[in-house]
């Protein structure tokens, strides 16, 4: 199993996810186990789709042409991401659906600065390292 650490998932996330189709990877926080990320095949045949990720691809099967076309403009820097939340009916506090929608829909984040970029990815992972904790 190959091993990164989180914050290589900000400046490495291209080759942290070509190893994830590979084979579960693991993703370290101060030097102990804290993720692990593995392609759908993989998760799917240890077990399957929880109740939660089918409600999420139904959610992501039924956007509209004029819902996406708001992530797209989210995407470009003409909406901001509570502005886009809103227009595909989520609640702004759902920052971790939105960034699977986003990448679930192949849509490009939008061009951020570095600390910025960041920040945000600390903010996803915080909300992420909660959910899993649950």
């Amino acid at each position: 199993m190959r091993t990164f650490r989180s914050q290589d998932m900000q400046k490495q996330a291209a080759a942290v996810q070509e190893a994830a189709m590979r084979e579960p990877v693991l993703i370290t926080y101060h030097d102990r186990p804290r993720l692990v990320v593995m392609s759908m095949e993989e998760f799917e045949r240890l077990g399957g789709i929880p109740p939660a990720a089918a409600d999420e691809r139904a959610f992501v099967a039924s956007l509209n042409r004029s819902q996406r076309d708001f992530l797209i403009s989210y995407s470009r820097g003409q909406l901001s991401r509570r502005e886009a939340m809103e227009a595909v009916g989520l609640d702004p506090s759902a920052v971790t659906e939105f960034a699977r929608l986003m990448n679930s829909q192949d849509i490009p984040w939008p061009k951020a600065d570095r600390r910025l970029a960041e920040d945000e990815a600390e903010k996803v992972l915080a909300l992420l390292d909660e959910e899993i904790s649950r």
